[in-house]
């Protein structure tokens, strides 16, 4: 039986904490990437919630969600396309703010689209995907509107960072049991 493998990573920011900050590394047998190190991991459920200490208010003005699996016949950036077009972007209220194109994230190629009121009522959430080998990674950023210039180059930093770790996708990464 073919295991699907999901991994979900909620980083959550306040607005006070998207300037630039050092980076810590996250990462597990399928992917790692970088995140400022003031951000701490919580596993729930199946979810990985990653978040900074919460605004004075209690309230996050930005979140991200990765998500890395076993690709499957729905996962080719074709099919993204497709499901950000004619499902997200055909939604009632919400608006295309960027239509899914390609576009180069440090030395990768991401399918990348961006909508509003597509997750959260006043937040544009980003929505970045791409696969390799066998495992699929997409990547959301929903920020509210008064933090979204923000959001476009905290997203592209972690998005340049995502390395694909699994020898399900990387063959060279398995050890050889011989």
């Amino acid at each position: 039986m073919r295991s699907i493998v999901h991994m979900v990573l909620g980083l959550v920011f306040a607005a006070a904490l998207v300037g630039p900050a050092q980076s810590k590394s996250f990462a597990n047998t399928y992917v790692s990437f970088d995140m400022p190190n003031d951000w701490q991991c919580v596993l729930e459920e199946t979810e990985y919630v990653c978040k900074p200490p919460a605004g004075p208010d209690g309230k996050y003005s930005m979140i991200a969600i990765l998500t890395a699996k076993e690709v499957g016949p729905m996962d080719s950036p074709q099919l993204y396309i497709q499901h950000l077009q004619d499902d997200v972007g055909t939604t009632a209220g919400v608006e295309t703010v960027r239509a899914p194109k390609s576009t180069l994230i440090g030395q990768v190629i991401w399918l990348d689209a961006i909508y509003l009121n597509s997750e959260v009522k006043n937040y544009q959430t980003r929505y970045l995907a791409r696969t390799e080998g066998n495992l699929g990674v997409l990547v959301t950023f929903s920020a509210h509107l008064s933090v979204a210039n923000q959001a476009q180059a905290i997203s592209d930093q972690i998005a340049k960072s995502v390395q694909v770790n699994s020898y399900r996708a990387r063959p060279e990464l398995q050890e050889d049991g011989h």
